[in-house]
């Protein structure tokens, strides 16, 4: 009588990390993403269309705040956001970021004196 025979039982992926072993390939590797609904379908490919920015709960604009300038003491602005400071002015809204923001030690922006609205430093700096 001959015994039955059964093969060792190779596992396909690592104990550890889950990774796939060399040799054994994902029984998915290579096939298209199949949508099981309507439903995943349109949350899934939601992100792909141009112009929607619903999903996210951050995005341009949403963190704008107000700037105020100053040159010689006197008030030359006060504009809704870096960006519109920035066009206005002809400066790149990172550098009056920056300057609003008391980075790397920087007081002025070409001769402008640059705060944020809510920051009441910029009160002591004009002349009425």
């Amino acid at each position: 009588m001959s015994e039955l025979y059964i093969p060792p039982e190779r596992p396909e992926r690592n104990l550890v990390n889950g990774q796939f072993l060399k040799g054994c390939t994902p029984h998915n590797k290579g096939k298209r993403m199949v949508y099981h609904s309507k439903w995943t379908k349109r949350r899934s490919l939601q992100g792909l269309v141009k112009g929607r920015g619903a999903h996210h709960k951050t995005g341009a604009g949403m963190n704008k705040k107000s700037v105020v300038v100053i040159k010689d003491r006197k008030l030359i602005g006060v504009y809704a956001s870096v960006n519109e400071a920035g066009a206005k002015l002809c400066i790149t809204p990172s550098h009056i970021s920056d300057v609003c923001l008391k980075k790397k030690g920087h007081k002025t922006v070409r001769g402008y004196k640059v705060y944020f609205e809510n920051d009441n430093a910029w009160l002591t700096e004009i002349d009425y």
